[in-house]
């Protein structure tokens, strides 16, 4: 009999200090969000934090790409930055139109291009009888010829677009049959491109085993 009244003893001052830990919670977050909502923000401040952490922890790449980046850009300290820069500059004198999008903080390159003339591009591309600006860049980075600058492309093109995928698949074949890795370059389709054009998307490449 003691020893279930000792039994019972425990359980109740256990359930004590778990309900007492929980009232002071719901205190807690009740002051915090009466704080919170008496406050007032200085937007100048506020703005670039908020947008930094978007920035970071977004898993989203078509829309948010554009965001301005307020952090330092630490890629340029590897040697992407200056890769990003360069494949920037050698898509833009491709052809008119073309306005890459550079998230320095991030390392990451999009660049929205009108299907016509990602398949002229494409094809300059593999008919050149010896490699362009455009290409040795893209083999530099994509096959780890510079290890500071290491990238890889992803090719993100709308569902059911049969033309555009014979064309960049034409171009992974190239780009592969230069000694490239096959997880440097990806072809995805997805509804969130924009209609009439191709997202390439640039961003650091990571290797990865599993053990």
């Amino acid at each position: 009999m003691k020893q279930l009244e000792s039994t019972a003893s425990s359980d109740v001052s256990s359930n004590s200090v778990l309900y007492t830990s929980l009232s002071l919670f719901i205190i807690l977050l009740a002051f915090f969000m009466v704080l919170s909502s008496n406050s007032s923000f200085d937007e100048d401040r506020v703005r670039p934090v908020l947008e930094s952490l978007e920035q970071t922890f977004t898993t989203l790449v078509f829309s948010e790409c554009a965001a301005p980046s307020f952090v330092e850009d630490v890629s340029r300290a590897s040697g992407d930055g200056f890769a990003l820069e360069d494949l920037s500059k050698l898509f833009k004198a491709e052809a008119s139109g073309i306005e890459p999008q550079l998230i320095p903080s991030r390392g990451i390159l999009s660049l929205e291009i009108p299907k016509n003339v990602f398949i002229e591009i494409i094809q300059r591309q593999i008919q050149a009888t010896s490699p362009t600006s455009l290409n040795a860049t893209l083999l530099r980075v994509l096959r780890g010829d510079d290890i500071k600058a290491t990238l890889q492309m992803e090719i993100w093109i709308k569902p059911d677009d049969q033309t555009i995928l014979k064309s960049a698949d034409d171009w992974i074949s190239n780009l592969s049959a230069q000694n490239i890795d096959e997880d440097r370059i990806s072809l995805g389709v997805s509804n969130a491109v924009t209609n009439d054009k191709v997202l390439l998307l640039f961003r650091p490449y990571y290797p990865y085993e599993i053990r």
